[in-house]
């Protein structure tokens, strides 16, 4: 996870088969946004994986008011 600015955060999935780096861009406010650079499906499979490493980012009562913008289906 790299932190861009003050509760602003970039994390980047590689993935193999395809030789491709998505990136996904957090903004923690009191509604948190989370802007996901692939199609629906990359970002549905990353979800629990960026929760699990956003836990202690979030306040309990934001972990789940995500906004995901995606790339296409």
């Amino acid at each position: 996870m790299l932190t861009i600015d003050q509760d602003f955060y970039q994390f980047s999935t590689y993935i193999p088969p395809i030789d491709l780096s998505f990136h996904q861009y957090l903004l923690i406010t009191q509604e948190p946004l989370l802007v996901h650079t692939g199609n629906v499906q990359q970002a549905n499979a990353l979800i629990p994986q960026l929760k699990a490493a956003l836990k202690d980012k979030l306040r309990e009562k934001q972990r789940d008011r995500y906004v995901v913008s995606d790339h296409g289906n």
